[in-house]
């Protein structure tokens, strides 16, 4: 008898394990914006200077440090950039100023022309631009249809250093149906680093990978103090399974919400997680998502005893 695709998830937050069927993604969209998610936007300390920052070829990871240090006023940033030679990083700073570009949140402005000529690609398409303006910023594959893979690299970089540095924390980033490079997720990996992320959820549905790049990824993850992470519709495998659980000691204080839904982890990977959640794995996780990942009754010996387990601690 196959395990059933509704049963989905575990919340241990009760005192008791219960199962919950699948949620609609309107529920899950009403809960993302809900709550402390829904915060408003400001220009903060840790955006962009216009003191001695150019626009530059330089990679944009190597060159945030410098990106997050002193607050001035988000038009001094643009008004430096402008003062640059003629050439791509004049005139990506001159499309930050351009009046036919609003920019309703003024920070992003600031942020866009310091960057220089990566936040050319951005600036010249709409759907881009939207990207970085939503809140929280959500960046999908549609947005970045069309572009050369130097610039996804660029642009995919540039949205991981606004989510680390714009608003107010908790910090989301989400990102999702986005064929993820190895090259891409070393940037990713780098600017995380470089910008001092201090990420709270990571959103990342069907942005599917192979082997060696999840690993890398989830390492990156694993520098960032996690409170929800969903990993659903990414194919992870046995593989990516357990490359997650090589990692998520690293959220042992923090992750509360794991969502691996329609992975194809089948039973291996079930009890390659939920062992591990058994033997004491993420002390604080309360809600696990499993739906629609080709179990069958042979782990339900497992996912048992993590319920017995978890509903009583």
């Amino acid at each position: 008898m196959g395990w059933s695709p509704t049963f989905s998830s575990f919340d241990f937050s009760h005192g008791h394990g219960r199962s919950r069927t699948q949620r609609s993604g309107t529920d899950r969209e009403r809960e993302r914006r809900s709550g402390s998610l829904l915060r408003s936007r400001k220009c903060t300390k840790e955006l962009v200077t216009g003191t001695g920052i150019r626009p530059s070829n330089t990679p944009l990871r190597h060159r945030l440090p410098t990106l997050a240090g002193r607050a001035v006023p988000p038009g001094a940033a643009a008004g430096a950039a402008a003062e640059e030679e003629e050439g791509d990083g004049g005139t990506a700073a001159a499309a930050a100023e351009d009046p036919e570009v609003v920019f309703e949140d003024e920070a992003l402005g600031a942020f866009l022309a310091a960057a220089g000529p990566a936040s050319a690609a951005i600036l010249g398409a709409p759907a881009l631009l939207a990207a970085f303006e939503e809140d929280p910023p959500r960046l999908t594959g549609d947005a970045l249809e069309g572009c050369e893979p130097e610039i996804r690299i660029q642009v995919l970089s540039l949205f991981a250093a606004w989510v680390a540095v714009a608003g107010e924390p908790p910090r989301a980033l989400f990102l999702e149906e986005i064929d993820l490079s190895q090259a891409a997720v070393v940037e990713l990996a780098g600017t995380l680093e470089s910008c001092g992320a201090a990420l709270e959820e990571w959103d990342m549905t069907r942005c599917p990978t192979n082997d060696a790049t999840t690993r890398i990824l989830f390492k990156a993850l694993g520098t960032q103090t996690l409170r929800r992470l969903n990993l659903g519709y990414n194919a992870l495998g046995l593989m990516g399974a357990s490359a997650l659980v090589g990692v998520a000691s690293s959220w042992a204080d923090s992750l509360e919400h794991l969502s691996l839904e329609m992975n194809g982890l089948g039973d291996a990977g079930c009890r390659e997680v939920v062992g591990a959640l058994e033997r004491g794995l993420l002390p604080r996780l309360r809600v696990l998502e499993l739906g629609w990942n080709e179990l069958t009754a042979a782990c339900a010996p497992a996912l048992g005893a993590l319920l017995r387990q978890r509903g009583t601690t």
